[in-house]
């Protein structure tokens, strides 16, 4: 599908209703939104596989690039993913199935959990004066790239030996807890890493224990 399809597509998709609902109007502005920026999209002429086997025949290796637009191989467009945590992606992903109209209209009109986590996050990372359709369109079109998940150590205070205390997660009676492990004199406890989820998972209380491992 070129670029021309796909806007007349988009154009085929819009409501023509009086009386629309709230939805219904979500969806037309959402539609809408993705034209703009379709109608802002270069038209590719060579897609990441041919330029990599080019390149590929030459000895050499396409860095982060997507796309080879106009002109020849010498003038390739280096396209920046957006990187995005692991729960957005999946979010994302999860509308596959669905529309890119879809996904910008929850977004922008839903109250369900998911769609508020993406604002709030949308918000943190990029500012109020950033356009969420606009980041979902290029996060769909584009690609993206998933964030590298951080994992943390809990650590309580010292043993009676005055060896680190670390938190480690088991089960008891089919239910997850929060477990004390340390070492004695001369012996060594390495301690376990969890992401913030698994934490959360046992007690939200214990991410106030929570060491963020950097190495």
């Amino acid at each position: 599908m070129n670029k021309k399809e796909f806007i007349e597509r988009l154009i085929n998709m819009r409501g023509c209703g009086a009386k629309w609902t709230s939805w219904e109007r979500g969806w037309d502005d959402a539609i809408s939104d993705v034209i703009r920026i379709a109608e802002e999209l270069d038209e590719p002429e060579l897609t990441q596989r041919q330029v990599d086997k080019w390149l590929g025949d030459r000895g050499m290796v396409a860095v982060d690039t997507m796309m080879v637009h106009q002109t020849g191989m010498q003038n390739k467009v280096v396209v920046e993913k957006p990187v995005i945590p692991k729960f957005i992606a999946n979010w994302i992903e999860s509308y596959r199935k669905k529309t890119l109209a879809e996904l910008i209209n929850d977004v922008v009109y839903s109250s369900d959990e998911d769609s508020q986590c993406f604002r709030r996050w949308f918000h943190e990372e990029m500012g109020f004066e950033s356009n969420y359709s606009e980041f979902l369109s290029r996060a769909w079109l584009d690609g993206y790239e998933v964030e590298k998940e951080k994992v943390y150590i809990i650590k309580f205070a010292p043993s009676i030996y005055g060896t680190p205390t670390y938190g480690a997660i088991g089960t008891q009676s089919g239910k997850k807890i929060m477990q004390s492990i340390y070492g004695s004199p001369g012996v060594v406890v390495t301690p376990n890493q969890y992401t913030e989820e698994e934490i959360k998972e046992v007690g939200s209380k214990y991410m106030a224990f929570a060491q963020e491992v950097t190495e």
